[in-house]
């Protein structure tokens, strides 16, 4: 017999073949190798087990997958009456146990796993994947052993949405090989063209299929939305019973409202679909308004009611601003999740912010005392996404026309604004000179008001965290940190911290206040705001301790997965180029540094690095300060360590753009490197900008996934680069360097 995918015929290019060989206890041994040892001859990858049908019957009491795999089973084979005693006994097992409450629980631990649909999930088995659809099916051929009807057929959007995940799957082990099941961003465009479909239109297929089933499985299985187990279905009915309200909701969000908050799962009875189905395009009341709020603030709970509205058409006729979002795919590989998906976790992000234990986040809220007009803002952030144009300005007309026409009339404005600035803060934080007072000033005047800042502030960390695991990190949250108190200050004196932080640094250094004054005067203006408190001890330590001559090093968050490496030795040419260099052939990836050169000529870095492989062993700092020397002097080939280390571990490399604004105000010429992420990466930039006669006085380094966006403040003679005539000839000799250096 065929069990399993081969049962089922949904095998992809590198699946096992699942075979059972069901006997009646003579003989087995004999027709297991007549039938595998060939199988194994052709190099076949085969799964398989010999059983009688006591046997079968025995397995299945133990393991769900040995259950799951027999429904599955076909004959290949043999002799037909021995399947039909196993289906009779398979169909007296099954009788008065059901199999929903297993199917449910493996779909609420998927979900436990995956709190949010994904970009890269697991076709097969992640969170809205093949896994949930073959459920459905074992639901129904179960019903089908016993006799009895199947408790749901297989809908036309069920049957579509199955097939095309499984050609997705196909795909990805065409392109990848191997048995790849991971929608990865690498493989996804190699996918789209063996599919002979565009990209966009590859993702949007993975995404609304992987929607359908997550949705059908909330539908099919209200429970997954309870705590817990489903229970018998009499204490399910009495659960239902008791959730019922005395008068019934009369509007399609009031019965969302309701089924957000049932205690038996986020359930719609068949009247209740019917009423929403049938309501058509409405006028808003303030009780409609009041219960999208409760939606946004029920966080998974109010995410599935608000699915049920979609499903049942309300969505498109009541909020076409919106519906575009749902399902929308990502396609930059930092984006975790698709677009309506990132817009209500940003929400969750939010509620978790102003609600949380932070009690920095937490007063920030309370000073905004405006919690609609947070969860609107964190929700309609991205509603520019999908469309044509720059998503923050269309966004934003988006926004303001929804909320006028459904009644937000007193937040249409602000919350326009908030998501027309929503990237304000973290461009300025990531990709601008922050200690040029000059910057901080637009912002504050972008803003307007500190009431404004607050609540952007918030919308960005929020939009950060929800985004995705390389979105967010300690250092990114003390950059926009510093950036807000900064700009508040200029927006509200009141709000300056005075001198208690040098007061603090001083006796935490365990130096003297004159000497902690002495250090910060010497560094460029905003150096206590980039940098926290450990960064500044361990310069001023350093440099106290040791010989400015001789590279010192500190680590900090040892034993962490991306610690820092704080750096301070004389400053010179070369300097950053050659201490990328090391810390790439010690099998670091560096990604952020800060560069800050005392007045006296010594540099202050900063290095925010991880291991390139988990495996791999955090060098000493003697061993880097060694290397580093030697690279300085010469007495070591950077230049072919490094190369040796790329080759090695050599990844994709995508696509490459160099650019800069040209401002005639700034103090520094900005260059942007976007590029793929490898080992090394940051050397090769490094060395081409030196090249070039640039001198890097401040880096921004930014990786996103497996992207990076690298930010460089550079000079060329001591002084930034304003001329056109010069600055684009610059910009495209760069290009075609880094292009040869990074893609050949």
């Amino acid at each position: 017999m065929a069990v399993g995918g081969y049962g089922r015929r949904e095998q992809s290019l590198f699946s096992d073949i699942d075979v059972m060989l069901l006997h009646c206890g003579e003989g087995a041994e004999q027709a297991t190798k007549a039938v595998l040892y060939p199988l194994w001859d052709a190099n076949l990858k085969v799964g398989h087990s010999t059983r009688t049908v006591a046997e079968c019957i025995a397995a299945a009491g133990d393991s769900l997958e040995t259950l799951t795999g027999l429904l599955s089973c076909r004959l290949i084979a043999g002799d037909p009456a021995l399947l039909e005693r196993l289906l009779a006994a398979l169909a007296s097992r099954l009788k008065g146990r059901p199999l929903t409450p297993q199917l449910s629980a493996a779909e609420r631990e998927r979900r436990r796993a995956d709190p949010y649909p994904l970009m890269a999930a697991d076709i097969k088995v992640g969170r809205g994947g093949l896994r949930t659809f073959q459920s459905f099916y074992w639901e129904r051929r179960r019903a089908a052993i016993i006799g009895h009807p199947p408790p749901h057929e297989a809908t036309a959007a069920e049957q579509a949405a199955h097939e095309a995940l499984l050609r997705v799957r196909n795909a990805l082990h065409s392109v990848a090989g191997t048995a790849e099941d991971r929608f990865a961003p690498d493989l996804r465009e190699a996918a789209a063209k063996w599919l002979d479909v565009d990209l966009w239109e590859l993702c949007e297929l993975v995404t609304h299929s992987q929607r359908t089933a997550a949705r059908l499985a909330l539908q099919r299985w209200p429970d997954l939305m309870t705590e817990g187990r489903a229970g018998s279905p009499l204490r399910r009915w009495r659960r239902r019973i008791s959730a019922l309200p005395a008068a019934r909701p009369a509007r399609p969000l009031a019965y969302a409202a309701w089924a957000a908050s049932r205690p038996d799962g986020v359930l719609l009875e068949t009247s209740a679909q019917t009423a929403i189905r049938a309501s058509g395009q409405h006028e808003w009341t303030h009780e409609d308004r009041a219960h999208l709020l409760e939606l946004l603030d029920k966080g998974p709970r109010g995410r599935a009611a608000f699915g049920w509205l979609d499903s049942l058409g309300w969505v498109a006729a009541n909020l076409p601003e919106y519906q575009h979002t749902i399902a929308a795919p990502q396609i930059a590989s930092f984006h975790e999740h698709p677009v309506d998906t990132h817009l209500w976790r940003t929400v969750d992000e939010m509620r978790a912010l102003v609600d949380g234990s932070d009690a920095w986040y937490a007063d920030i809220g309370r000073e905004v005392d405006d919690r609609p007009l947070l969860l609107l803002a964190a929700w309609l952030h991205d509603v520019g996404k999908a469309q044509p144009g720059d998503h923050s300005e269309v966004g934003a007309q988006l926004a303001e026309a929804m909320c006028r026409r459904i009644g937000f009339e007193r937040l249409a404005a602000p919350v326009a604004e908030l998501v027309r600035l929503h990237l304000l803060l973290a461009e300025t934080a990531t990709k601008r000179d922050t200690g040029d007072r000059r910057v901080l000033e637009q912002v504050a005047d972008a803003c307007g008001d500190l009431r404004t800042l607050q609540a952007l502030y918030l919308l960005t960390v929020a939009d950060a965290k929800a985004t995705g695991r390389t979105m967010w990190s300690d250092w990114k949250a003390t950059l926009l940190r510093n950036v807000f108190v900064r700009v508040a200050r200029l927006l509200d004196p009141a709000t300056a911290e005075g001198e208690t932080r040098l007061e603090s640094l001083a006796i935490k250094a365990g130096t003297d206040r004159e000497s902690l004054i002495a250090h910060v005067r010497q560094m460029p203006s905003g150096y206590l705001d980039s940098h926290d408190d450990d960064e500044v001890i361990a310069h001023l330590t350093l440099a106290q301790a040791a010989s400015p001559e001789e590279p010192a090093f500190a680590v900090l968050d040892e034993g962490q997965p991306a610690p820092r490496i704080v750096m301070v030795t004389v400053d010179q040419a070369g300097l950053l180029r050659a201490a990328s260099g090391v810390l790439t052939i010690h099998g670091l990836e560096i990604l952020d540094a800060r560069l800050q050169t005392r007045a006296d000529g010594v540099a202050c870095d900063t290095f925010h690095v991880r291991l390139m492989f988990p495996d791999g062993a955090m060098p000493s700092v003697d061993d880097i300060a060694r290397d580093l020397r030697a690279a300085l002097d010469g007495s070591i080939d950077i230049d072919t360590l490094v190369a040796a280390k790329t080759a090695a571990y050599a990844r994709p490399f995508a696509g490459l753009v160099v650019r800069t604004p040209i401002d005639p105000t700034l103090r520094f010429t900005a260059i942007e490197v976007r590029c793929g992420d490898r080992p090394g990466v940051l050397f090769d930039i490094v060395d081409e900008l030196y090249d070039a006669g640039l001198d890097v006085r401040m880096a921004r380094i930014d990786t996103r996934g497996d992207e990076v966006r690298d930010l460089f403040y550079v000079l060329r003679s001591g002084e930034p680069i304003r001329d056109v005539n010069e600055l684009q000839p610059l910009i495209a000799a760069l290009r075609a360097g880094l292009r040869q250096r990074l893609i050949g």
